[in-house]
């Protein structure tokens, strides 16, 4: 591997571990209203100074996590094509269709969220049912965009192990993370897995040692 291809795969798994701080931040941060809260107590929540401020940052936090994504999603779909010899195959584009996903509704969730305090100050009582709906909406968008990013993983993974591209350990974390990011997204928590998951595969791309498998490599883990 040249030094140019392992700046540019270093560079990638920079994008990816630096996602899932950003990511794992948002989610600690992100603070709202109880599901019983009334829609005017939920307006008034975002009506407050400190609050609207947490909802611009956390908007600015899942748009920088949409784009650093999409960078190291580049570098780690290009090492896996790499390796496996296909200009594309089912498996990638399942996760190529998932990442496009998982990114556009991230930007789109930031956005949304960053919409909510200004809706409230501008419209004080009679924003209460719309903020209370932008509130789910941005949930949903959420929800959905961690149900597209397990699909992701388990398709990258699966490609890039088959072609040991990625290393076993790595697609061992992979599936866990995906379990956990299909069953349990709702709830809220084990949305964190994405986070890990990035940061695990962002490991394995910025490794200076990092390198395309050999084809012995590839059929000795097609064996297995």
């Amino acid at each position: 591997m040249t030094a140019q291809l392992k700046s540019a795969s270093r560079s990638h798994g920079i994008a990816g571990m630096l996602a899932g701080v950003l990511f794992g931040v948002a989610l600690i941060s992100s603070k709202l209203p109880g599901g019983n809260t009334s829609p005017a107590d939920f307006t008034a929540w975002f009506s407050t100074r400190s609050h609207q401020v947490g909802g611009i940052v956390m908007s600015y936090l899942l748009a920088a996590v949409s784009l650093t994504f999409a960078w190291f999603f580049v570098g780690l779909e290009s090492r896996v094509r790499a390796a496996s010899g296909h200009l594309s195959s089912r498996l990638q584009l399942a996760g190529l269709t998932g990442a496009v996903v998982v990114a556009g509704l991230l930007l789109a969730s930031g956005a949304l969220f960053g919409m909510a305090g200004p809706l409230a100050l501008e419209h004080g009582a009679k924003a209460g049912e719309a903020t209370v709906a932008l509130g789910w909406l941005v949930l949903g968008l959420l929800v959905i965009s961690m149900l597209a990013a397990g699909v992701t993983i388990v398709a990258i993974s699966l490609d890039g192990r088959q072609c040991a591209a990625l290393p076993a350990w790595n697609t061992r974390v992979a599936y866990g993370c995906a379990l956990l990011l299909v069953v349990g997204s709702v709830v809220g928590a084990p949305m964190m897995a994405f986070a890990i998951w990035l940061v695990a595969t962002g490991i394995v791309l910025a490794r200076p040692e990092a390198a395309a498998p050999t084809p012995a490599q590839q059929r000795q883990v097609a064996r297995t």
